[in-house]
């Protein structure tokens, strides 16, 4: 049986004061794993969007696969409806959620796989309408992206085709009006990013994966596509998006790569510019996606790994420090709702949030708190005390002594060697702060991270914790704490170890 964590992604981070002479301020900021709907969706799904189709001011989530649209209208108390399904005439080979008619609700944007079509889907009370025309691509629609232009009256729809034909749409309100073709990359195989006005001139830029190999940047002025900019990162693109990361009011593109990299790019005169970099991540980041905190503070979101991670972005848009956090079957899509889209108002609805979706049909929804909100506690609803517990390095981690205390152990400290030892229920934990891993009962077993020396005590990761004990975790909303539980304290004293 699957064992599913619900781990903090928890990160400590210093912003500059503004007032001269004062010193730096820390802003705890933490996703916290509030809610979790089993078998909420149907088999057979691809994907799946946020949007609020119904224009009910709630988040609503809307998923497809093959020939089916499923719309998850969002409820008042928080979590979705049963789905309502609509049947397409072919299958839906890319979709596309947002606002056409600047009225707060949203429509769905409908590619099809053959013909190669696209057209408009909505909702209107209790029931569906569809655009009056339908617009032919001629060519298996593989990306869409729609934009906005205050330059403009109209919405546009980009629709890419397999045959690596861009073809850019007015929305008229009833029908889809061709405006524009772009055949600089036939042939090849695209797959659109985001797109946003990167140079602050009121006209719009579209960020795109060319091939998987580079990025490439076209611009619309009003009268056609042009390409202003290419980029070749190191590795084949898997992901991207296009968001405001650094908080000067203009969007940044920020794309991954297999050499398990992310670069962030802002437009500078001469084009596109690298801002940072992130190296070394534990796989090829994918479902890149990016929340603002109402502190100005953003967080670059990602799967990698089948794990969800993260990593804050402070206001000038520099990498403060990232967290990997829980493992999950298969990570089937990523997306953040905006603030206070979700459910009823609670201490974390004036904030955004970050769900997922994952292959047996679960979607888990995750909250942003602030340190102080969050209350730790074990199983049997014993509290730990602040000084328990500690962020060091982007992740909670509990103190060896607490974990004795609970246990009812003790603790001894090798003369010869930098070892300490927990004996509790039968079994040992032997631990070096200077070494990873950990020797379980006499047997070794191999961890990534490694216990931290801090002043008089030595704290041990909750990751760490879950690998070499058994140690699990999930939020327990009647109390608002997260509850952690090892098998170890077991009610016979005896332990049935990890």
């Amino acid at each position: 049986m699957k064992r599913a964590i619900f781990l903090l992604l928890l990160v400590l981070s210093q912003i500059l004061a503004l007032s001269l002479g004062a010193s730096d301020v820390a802003l705890a900021t933490l996703l916290v794993p509030t809610q979790r709907w089993p078998s909420l969706l149907s088999p057979g799904i691809d994907s799946v969007q946020p949007g609020d189709v119904n224009g009910d001011g709630r988040a609503d989530l809307v998923a497809w696969g093959g020939r089916r649209i499923f719309l998850y209208c969002g409820l008042e108390t928080g979590g979705y409806a049963a789905a309502e399904p609509h049947q397409t005439s072919y299958p839906v080979s890319a979709l596309k959620v947002a606002d056409l008619e600047n009225d707060g609700r949203q429509e769905m944007v409908l590619g099809l796989e053959n013909p190669g079509a696209v057209y408009i889907l909505g909702r209107r009370g209790d029931g569906w309408w569809e655009s009056s025309d339908t617009a032919y691509l001629w060519s298996s629609v593989v990306s869409l992206e729609v934009l906005s232009t205050p330059l403009s009256p109209f919405k546009y729809v980009v629709a890419a085709g397999s045959n690596g034909k861009i073809t850019l749409f007015a929305w008229t309100g009833t029908a889809l009006q061709p405006v524009g073709e772009d055949e600089h990359y036939a042939g090849r195989t695209l797959r659109f990013l985001g797109a946003g006005d990167l140079d602050g001139d009121g006209w719009w830029e579209l960020a795109l994966a060319v091939d998987y190999s580079h990025l490439a940047i076209l611009r619309y002025d009003g009268r056609s596509l042009n390409l202003v900019a290419e980029n070749f990162p190191w590795g084949n693109i898997t992901g991207g998006t296009v968001a405001d990361i650094d908080g000067d009011g203009r969007p940044e593109v920020v794309v991954g790569t297999t050499q398990r990299l992310i670069y962030a790019f802002d437009w500078q005169v001469e084009g596109l510019e690298q801002l940072w970099r992130l190296s070394d991540l534990a796989a090829p980041p994918h479902q890149l996606s990016v929340v603002e905190l109402p502190s100005g503070h953003r967080w670059v979101l990602a799967e990698v790994r089948e794990a969800l991670a993260g990593w804050q972005i402070d206001p000038t848009g520099q990498v403060m420090t990232a967290y990997l956090g829980e493992r999950l079957p298969v990570l089937r899509s990523l997306w953040t709702l905006p603030s206070g889209s979700f459910g009823a108002p609670d201490p974390g609805s004036a904030r955004p949030a970050v769900e997922l979706a994952l292959a047996d049909g679960t979607v888990a929804h995750y909250d942003f708190r602030n340190k102080d909100e969050l209350l730790l506690g074990w199983k049997d609803g014993t509290a730990l005390a602040p000084e328990q517990w500690e962020e060091l390095d982007g992740e909670i981690h509990l103190s060896l002594s607490a974990l004795a205390e609970h246990l009812r152990g003790t603790v001894a400290r090798s003369e010869l060697f930098p070892v300490l030892t927990l004996v509790a229920s039968g079994h040992t934990l032997a631990l070096s702060p200077e070494n990873p891993g950990a020797v379980v009962d006499g047997r070794p077993l191999p961890t990534a991270g490694r216990p931290k020396a801090r002043g008089n005590q030595v704290w041990l990761s909750l990751s760490y914790l879950e690998v070499v004990l058994g140690l699990t975790a999930h939020w327990d909303p009647a109390t608002g704490r997260l509850l952690l539980d090892l098998p170890w304290a077991s009610e016979d004293g005896k332990g049935v170890g990890p």
